[in-house]
C-alpha cells in the first residue's frame, strides 16, 4: 500500500549508503537523500539534515503527490518515489479500470479557505480539491470495490473511458 504523500526520485543511476546517510548518485552530482538514524519520520529527519555539516546537498523534493488521481496523471517515466516514512517505493500501472463522469449536484466554498467541496448525484461522499480556475460542473471518478477516486473535475461531460492503475 502507498503512503501519501509520494515525491519521485528524478534521473538517479545509483542509491547507497555511507556513513549512515543514504546518497543518491545522478549523471553530475550526489545528493544526500536521508539518515535513517536520525529520529523521527522522512520529514523530521530532512529538518535535522538542514541544520547538520553534510557531505553533499541535500536532495531537493519536487512536483509530490499527495492523492491517487494525482498519482493515476502522472505522466512521467519516473516511478520511483520516497513516502513519508523514507521508504523508496516503485509504483506503476497495472490493471485498467472504468472512469465515469458523473454530474456535481451541490459545490460550495468554505470561509477562508481556498478549496471547492462538492457533492456528487449518487454517490455520499464529500469531494474536496484545491479551487480550479473554471466551473467545475462534472466530476470523474474511478470506482475500486467500495472506494472511489477522484480523478479529474471539468466543465464539460467528459466520455467514459478507461485508466491504467
Amino acid at each position: 500500500m502507498l503512503n501519501l504523500p509520494l515525491y519521485p526520485l528524478r534521473g538517479y543511476e545509483l542509491i547507497f549508503e555511507v556513513a549512515g546517510f543514504k546518497i543518491v548518485q545522478t549523471l553530475k552530482t550526489r545528493w544526500v537523500l536521508d539518515c535513517p538514524e536520525l529520529e523521527g519520520d522522512y520529514f523530521q529527519r530532512r529538518m535535522q539534515l538542514l541544520a547538520m555539516d553534510l557531505p553533499y546537498k541535500l536532495y531537493p523534493l519536487r512536483d509530490g503527490v499527495h492523492t491517487m488521481g494525482e498519482l493515476i496523471s502522472l505522466r512521467r517515466r519516473t516511478k520511483k518515489f520516497i513516502d513519508k516514512n523514507g521508504t523508496i517505493q516503485e509504483w506503476s500501472p497495472t490493471k485498467y479500470y472504468k472512469a465515469k463522469s458523473k454530474p456535481i449536484v451541490a459545490k460550495w466554498i468554505p470561509n477562508h479557505v481556498p478549496k471547492l467541496c462538492f457533492a456528487l448525484g449518487d454517490v455520499s461522499e464529500i469531494f474536496s480539491i484545491n479551487l480550479p480556475n473554471y466551473v467545475a460542473n462534472y466530476a470523474r471518478v474511478i470506482e475500486i470495490g467500495n472506494r472511489r477516486i477522484l480523478y479529474d473535475v471539468t466543465e464539460e461531460r467528459m466520455p467514459d473511458t478507461r485508466i491504467k492503475l
